[in-house]
């Protein structure tokens, strides 16, 4: 537990720390003279970072351009990323449809066993043992966040609990704790 705790508070201030500095010029200048499309749907993804619950349609845009970047180059776990962090915004935009469709696309790739060689080694695939399952866990939880808003409470729970499950499985301590707290809140709201 206290690892957990300490692993949230490093997070809390790493973010807290980018965001007072801002978005870097330099992202930009990447994003818009990349010639590789690596480079550009790493850029992408870095400046979705930043944008991600500060504008969101920037955050969208952003999140649209690593589908298509990663689409095009058939890097498919890039994409169920991408379109996990898309349907997010599309969330949060109240595009609920939308946001379903990403998300059964994200399911489709992220669930097929034969996509395991499909991606680019950029953050945080790059770090993650088991990139498929890291993919598979964001989808159930962006799944969950949109039972959340179409009050689905039954499906939310079993999204956020299978998002857990998976994150314990590949030891991804982060992605477990926040499957976590939505879990707590969801258990506190009522009143369980």
């Amino acid at each position: 537990m206290r690892i957990y705790l300490i692993n949230l508070l490093l997070l809390v201030l790493s973010a807290i720390s980018f965001a007072q500095k801002g978005l870097p010029d330099s992202l930009y200048k990447i994003y818009l003279t990349a010639k590789d499309d690596s480079v550009l749907y790493e850029a992408a993804i870095r400046i979705y970072d930043y944008y991600e619950e500060l504008n969101r349609d920037s955050a969208y845009f952003y999140a649209d351009q690593g589908v298509v970047l990663s689409a095009r180059n058939n890097k498919k776990l890039n994409q169920a990323y991408s379109l996990s962090r898309k349907a997010y915004q599309q969330v949060n935009l109240g595009r609920f449809a939308d946001a379903l469709h990403s998300l059964l696309i994200a399911f489709s790739l992220s669930e097929d066993e034969t996509n395991d060689k499909y991606y680019w080694q950029i953050d945080p695939l790059k770090n993650e043992k088991y990139k498929r399952f890291y993919a598979l866990s964001c989808t159930h939880h962006i799944y969950a966040i949109l039972m959340r808003e179409t009050i689905n409470r039954e499906q939310q729970i079993i999204h956020f609990k299978e998002a857990k499950r998976i994150a314990v499985q590949i030891n991804n301590p982060a992605r477990s704790l926040l499957a976590s707290l939505n879990l707590g809140r969801i258990y506190l709201e009522y009143n369980k």
